[in-house]
């Protein structure tokens, strides 16, 4: 039984750009001191698909954020909040893990594809409203501008000043 209240491994929704790893950041945590002891003195804290039984995650997880500990001062930290979008390029998947059985399930290829298809899509309109949005927000008027955090979050990878990662798959 999930508690997703309780359960904080994955956020709602496959495209959350908006999201800064820092801000769940624990400073009061005893793994940075241990990390920063065992001569670790950079650190990038990236937004990811959850734990082990998170069934999947986003196509787009959020911005990764960097920790950096100058020698002997792990207390001064210097954080760059958003270095890179996290981006789960879509995969063709033929078979996953069910948790329930324990046991994997296979669809067929046309199937697997039509689902790659469909996230590339919706990855690509999100580019391109990202681009539209930015070009809106320069020339609109600011009192008929209508905000979008998400938007907002992908103007600075559209114009490239923030790049975008693969994160992992």
């Amino acid at each position: 039984m999930r508690f997703s209240a309780t359960v904080d491994t994955r956020e709602l929704g496959a495209f959350n750009p908006e999201l800064i790893a820092a801000t769940a950041v624990n400073p009061a945590t005893a793994h940075i001191p241990v990390t920063r002891a065992n001569g670790i003195t950079e650190v990038l804290a990236v937004p990811g698909i959850g734990g082990f039984d998170s069934e999947g995650g986003g196509v787009i997880t959020g911005q990764a954020s960097a920790f950096i500990w100058p020698a002997g001062q792990w207390t001064r930290w210097q954080i760059k909040r958003s270095v890179a979008m996290v981006i789960n390029w879509p995969s063709i998947q033929t078979s996953s893990f069910d948790f329930s059985t324990f046991s994997f399930k296979e669809k067929p290829y046309t199937e697997a594809k039509k689902e790659y298809d469909k996230s590339v899509n919706e990855l690509s309109d999100w580019l391109v409203r990202a681009r539209h949005y930015a070009q809106a927000k320069g020339k609109g008027s600011p009192d008929l501008f209508v905000r979008d955090l998400k938007l907002e979050a992908l103007v600075p990878v559209v114009e490239g000043k923030t790049s975008g990662t693969d994160g992992g798959r």
